[in-house]
């Protein structure tokens, strides 16, 4: 993780077969965000092909990925392609039942969880395959977990504390507070990324909020832009500083 405070603009792949309009709006960030955070709609265009797309036009990618969507043969080929393709970093979680989702009667996988997910990537840094059998090279991903701050925090701590023994990175929180943020901070030894929800239209305060929450000891903060409102988010992004 970089030692500056990260501004991350976090993006959903887009639904139908065109990936073209969703660069265009996506590469009116470049320059205003640090990162911007991939993850895969349910329905959505593959998070993998678009961040390869969104790494190429010159913006850090981050992408994420689900336990529930894959079993260890997809994910173990995901993280690898990640790290093949010059992917550095990966936000790993478990994902909400499909039952959640508009896609309610999929069926989830959950062959490994996220602490397994994670055994598997310390493998794969240390050179070997799902088989045990050793790759031509490292891979060099930076992996990050979920935090719920609505989670009984001992609970949410002590299963961090255990990701974090596997490798874990850095922490992603779900949408609070500077408040919340500055709990986990003080507890834990990574990197904390703080999210806030930009769903009810973007917001002017976005630099303020910026500063409270690196006031709160706050690595970064993950913003999450409502499908198809990238390319308006640019002019909140540009005066973040």
């Amino acid at each position: 993780m970089p030692k500056a405070f990260e501004l991350i603009a976090q993006v959903e792949t887009p639904r139908g077969l065109s990936i073209e309009p969703f660069l265009k709006r996506v590469s009116n960030l470049k320059g205003k965000v640090d990162a911007i955070h991939v993850v895969e709609g349910t329905g959505g265009l593959n998070a993998l092909v678009s961040a390869l797309k969104i790494k190429e036009m010159g913006i850090e990618p981050v992408i994420h990925l689900y336990c529930r969507d894959k079993n260890r043969i997809a994910l173990f080929s995901d993280l690898a392609t990640a790290s093949a393709l010059g992917i550095s970093r990966v936000v790993i979680s478990t994902g909400h039942h499909p039952a959640r989702t508009d896609v309610s009667s999929a069926k989830p996988v959950y062959d490994l969880d996220v602490v397994q997910t994670l055994q598997m990537v310390k493998e794969l840094a240390e050179g070997r395959d799902l088989a045990g059998q050793s790759l031509d090279k490292p891979s060099s991903i930076e992996v990050g977990v979920m935090a719920n701050v609505k989670g009984e925090l001992d609970f949410e701590l002590l299963a961090l504390r255990k990701m974090i023994g596997l490798g874990a990175a850095f922490v992603l929180l779900t949408p609070s507070d500077e408040g919340k943020v500055e709990q986990f901070v003080s507890q834990l030894k990574v990197p904390v990324i703080g999210s806030l929800s930009l769903n009810n239209g973007l917001s002017t305060g976005l630099s303020k909020l910026s500063q409270s929450f690196r006031k709160a000891g706050a690595s970064g903060l993950n913003v999450i832009l409502s499908p198809g409102t990238e390319d308006k988010a640019a002019s909140v992004f540009s005066s973040r500083r």
